[in-house]
């Protein structure tokens, strides 16, 4: 049977459709958690959106050229220091062969 009309027709559904939105909404407003017709799906109200706080698609791509570029130095800084540890400096002094010889 119907939960408010008492009617005895059979719909095979799950019973959604028992629960009016208005009447929920009416039943639950004095409640600590009243519902709203944005809460239920079924009612047809969706909840505006708001898109504002959005990242535009060129400051996505920047923060990711950024980061690629920050890793890579940093990848770089690694490396130099770990080869001056090991005693094999990347960067050394040019010698030039004429002015040692003489």
């Amino acid at each position: 049977t119907h939960l408010l009309t008492g009617a005895t027709t059979i719909n095979l559904k799950s019973g959604v459709a028992a629960f009016d939105p208005k009447m929920l909404v009416s039943r639950t407003a004095k409640l600590l958690c009243p519902l709203s017709l944005t809460d239920m799906k079924y009612s047809g109200v969706s909840a505006p959106t708001d898109d504002s706080d959005d990242l535009p698609a060129w400051a996505i791509a920047l923060i990711a050229v950024f980061s690629s570029l920050f890793v890579l130095v940093l990848g770089g800084a690694c490396y130099i220091v770990r080869r001056e540890k090991q005693g094999k400096p990347i960067f050394t002094e040019v010698v030039n062969d004429a002015a040692q010889k003489a």
